[in-house]
């Protein structure tokens, strides 16, 4: 009875996230320079993520340099043509994540394809829309050495990120269950490194 009650408040909130970022996206399109923003500082993280995988699977060499620019074509992507990009998302087909998670990946491939990449002029986007440069995320707390990297990898998508389960599992290609069991598995390791148990070390999404 009671797992039944938590997971009907979670399908709650998750209702309520999903329609505050549609209205965050439906804002971006009218122009609101401060939910840009909000988008901006959301999604860099996953976006910055999905850019530099794509690029390690491909490359032996890349420079940091390379991530900056495919990631900040990408909100140039979103936005340029009367944002027109930004208005085909569809919240009944994809979560903004995996719809953002594919366009990085796309935007990327361009770039190994031409093999030089040409970033699109700023100012063409200006009075559109103001484009990211440097965002500062704030990352999680997690000591060196604690987790394994597929753990800190998980902890770090679901919890920072955003992306559920389901998501993870299909970006690391990975089962479900195993994506719970190394996040039960980091956040057990992380309770006994602050010296807490159960409930009372959370870490937020």
């Amino acid at each position: 009875m009671l797992r039944s009650i938590k997971k009907r408040r979670r399908v709650i909130v998750l209702s309520l996230e999903h329609k505050s970022i549609v209205d965050i996206v439906e804002r971006c399109i009218e122009g609101d320079s401060s939910s840009w923003s909000t988008f901006v500082e959301k999604y860099s993280g996953i976006i910055c993520f999905t850019v530099n995988n794509t690029l390690k699977s491909k490359l032996k060499y890349y420079s940091p340099q390379h991530v900056d620019d495919i990631c900040q074509n990408v909100f140039l992507r979103l936005v340029q043509n009367d944002k027109c990009l930004l208005k085909k998302y569809d919240p009944k087909k994809a979560k903004v994540t995996t719809w953002l998670m594919v366009i990085s990946r796309s935007v990327t491939m361009d770039f190994l394809r031409k093999g030089v990449y040409c970033l699109a002029p700023l100012d063409d986007f200006i009075n559109e829309l103001q484009a990211p440069v440097d965002p500062v995320h704030e990352g999680l707390d997690i000591p060196e050495q604690l987790l394994s990297p597929r753990q800190k990898l998980i902890v770090k998508l679901y919890f920072e990120d955003g992306l559920d389960i389901s998501e993870i599992s299909e970006f690391i290609g990975i089962k479900e269950q195993s994506v719970r069991s190394a996040k039960h598995k980091a956040l057990i390791k992380l309770r006994s490194y602050h010296g807490v148990s159960g409930e009372s070390y959370a870490l937020t999404r």
